[in-house]
C-alpha cells in the first residue's frame, strides 16, 4: 500500500494533479481490447451517449455498456444523464496503472 501512495504522490508531484490510479490486479484480469479502446476514444473524442460511443467504436451497444460499467467502478470514467441518454465521460485527466514492481 505504501509503494501505492508513495507513486501517488511523485506522479502528483509532477504535475498529474488530476489522477486516478487502476490497480494492476483489475487491468490484468478485467481490461480487454473493447476498454482501451473506449478509453482510447474518450481521450481524443466525446460521444453524445453510449450508443453514439458503441457505434464509432464498431462493438455492440450492451457490451460498452458493461465495459463502462467496469471503467466507473475503477473511476476511469463517469457517465453523466442528459435527458435519456447516458453520456460516457473520462473521470480524470490521467489514469495511471499501478507499477508492476
Amino acid at each position: 500500500m505504501e509503494r501505492r501512495v508513495r507513486s501517488y504522490r511523485a506522479l502528483r508531484d509532477a504535475g498529474y494533479s488530476d489522477l486516478t490510479t487502476v490497480r494492476r490486479e483489475d487491468v490484468a484480469a478485467e481490461f480487454n481490447h473493447r476498454q482501451f479502446a473506449v478509453v482510447d476514444y474518450l481521450r481524443e473524442e466525446s460521444a453524445d451517449s453510449i450508443r453514439d460511443l458503441a457505434r464509432e467504436l464498431g462493438f455492440d451497444e450492451e457490451d460498452i455498456s458493461e465495459d463502462l460499467q467496469l471503467l466507473s467502478r475503477l473511476e476511469v470514467v463517469t457517465c453523466e444523464t442528459d435527458g435519456r441518454a447516458k453520456v460516457p465521460r473520462p473521470k480524470r485527466e490521467h489514469v495511471s496503472v499501478e507499477p508492476l514492481v
